[in-house]
């Protein structure tokens, strides 16, 4: 729903505040929510685990880096517990819990943090082919979000639109 201001910018409604917008919105382009983003965490989180855990060799070949049993073991027990991140993503995704809200984002914000500084190193001493490069922007932009979730201040008593209870 839009309203027009006094100077004849439009104002777009997005739940329980109010957001000013210059640009007039797209029709069919859904923005990105603390929800939406949690859920793409969780598919990614899923998505690399699964492969890690079922065909460690092939995904570690396709970044160029070669194992023997022991990393590919390693592999796999980090794409176990990928797939416990996500699940845990997942189910908490639409909480209104504010604390437990806090302590998922806070715990992902720093593992994907972490993320960076290690998978950064060991691209930066040639440890992977460039596609390892993919890697790191993927922890960049996660624990980008994740820091904005943690940091931002939420009211639990403030659902957002189209989430069930």
């Amino acid at each position: 729903m839009s309203a027009v201001t006094t100077d004849g910018r439009q104002v777009w409604r997005m739940g329980p505040a109010d957001c000013d917008r210059t640009q007039p919105r797209l029709e069919g382009v859904r923005t990105m929510n603390r929800t939406r983003f949690i859920s793409l965490s969780a598919a990614v989180s899923l998505a690399y685990g699964a492969a890690a855990l079922v065909a460690p060799a092939a995904l570690t070949g396709a970044y160029g880096v070669a194992l023997d049993r022991s990393g590919l073991f390693l592999v796999q027990f980090l794409g176990a517990s990928y797939i416990g991140y996500a699940i845990i993503d997942w189910l908490t995704r639409a909480s209104s819990d504010s604390v437990a809200r806090r302590g998922v984002a806070l715990g992902n914000a720093v593992a994907w943090t972490l993320g960076i500084v290690v998978s950064g190193a060991g691209m930066l001493s040639g440890l992977a082919a460039p596609l390892g490069w993919s890697v790191v922007a993927l922890a960049v932009l996660f624990a980008a979000g994740w820091i904005a979730i943690a940091v931002t201040p939420t009211d639990s008593r403030v659902r957002e639109p189209g989430l069930a209870s």
